[in-house]
């Protein structure tokens, strides 16, 4: 009888609350560069091989985010210049919106609309793509960060805390940095001026290549660590919403819900 409700909250929802095992991450010592570092733009130490490697959602080898992200990073002298013309690239070419979960990186870079699992998986692939290291960090976070950004009716059937959410970490100059892009400027301005993310209460969206961008923050509740791969975590999240429910009727709840987020965008951003 309830059966949209049920959809909506295993198809699209009860994914985020399955727990994952978390790859583990040891300290990385200050080397030579690596080998493979030479086809790259930028060089990296070879201990730091794992992650600029490609893998099948992380496609960083793909031509077209190959060339995207070389004519973006054309005349950047450093690392720390290219990372963050490729994160303003990320976070405001690529509107926030809902897609699948376990889509490659580069039909996120065509179709410019993604959340924090695709958009970050984007940014961490075209970081690797001129030879700067990149990352998956994962946290638990309240839903409360996205109220008023998703359809009402996915609102009410998100649980209290959604356990996957990934940023995109980078390594300059010694250290590794956070950068989220899951939020365009226009999302995080029209969130502002109604008053979803009080200023005072929330670090902004911008970077600087130097210290963390984690806009996040205030509503994290856990911390899961770092993945070199996000692939097998997209995959079993991407595979829980196709048992769930017929493929047409969870896209309607996706449509529905990225409708809202455009009108709410439109209407509010330009008011910042």
């Amino acid at each position: 009888m309830n059966r949209l409700p049920a959809l909506v909250r295993c198809g699209l929802i009860a994914a985020l609350m399955i727990s994952f095992s978390l790859i583990p991450y040891s300290s990385v010592g200050q080397t030579g560069p690596s080998p493979e570092a030479k086809t790259k733009k930028f060089s990296y130490p070879a201990e730091l091989q794992t992650y600029v490697n490609p893998t099948d959602l992380c496609d960083s080898e793909n031509p077209e985010i190959l060339q995207t992200a070389a004519q973006l990073t054309e005349n950047c002298k450093s690392p720390s210049e290219a990372a963050v013309k490729l994160f303003n690239f990320v976070r405001d070419e690529c509107l926030f919106g809902l897609s699948e979960a376990d889509e490659k990186a580069s039909v996120t870079l065509n179709s410019r609309i993604g959340w924090c699992i695709t958009k970050n998986n984007l940014m961490v692939a075209m970081l690797r793509s001129v030879g700067i290291p990149a990352r998956y960090h994962q946290v638990s976070v309240n839903k409360i960060s996205l109220k008023g950004i998703v359809s009402n009716m996915l609102y009410k059937m998100l649980p209290e805390v959604i356990t996957i959410h990934p940023w995109c970490e980078c390594y300059l100059d010694g250290k590794w940095l956070a950068c989220d892009v899951t939020f365009d400027k226009q999302t995080y301005q029209a969130a502002i001026v109604k008053g979803f993310f009080p200023q005072g209460n929330i670090s902004n969206i911008e970077w600087d290549g130097l210290t963390d961008s984690k806009w996040v923050s205030v509503f994290v509740l856990e911390d899961h660590g770092v993945h070199a791969s996000y692939d097998d975590i997209s995959r079993k999240v991407a595979d829980e919403n196709r048992k769930m429910g017929p493929k047409f009727m969870l896209r309607a709840i996706t449509n529905r819900s990225n409708k809202k987020t455009a009108k709410f965008r439109e209407r509010y951003a330009g008011n910042s």
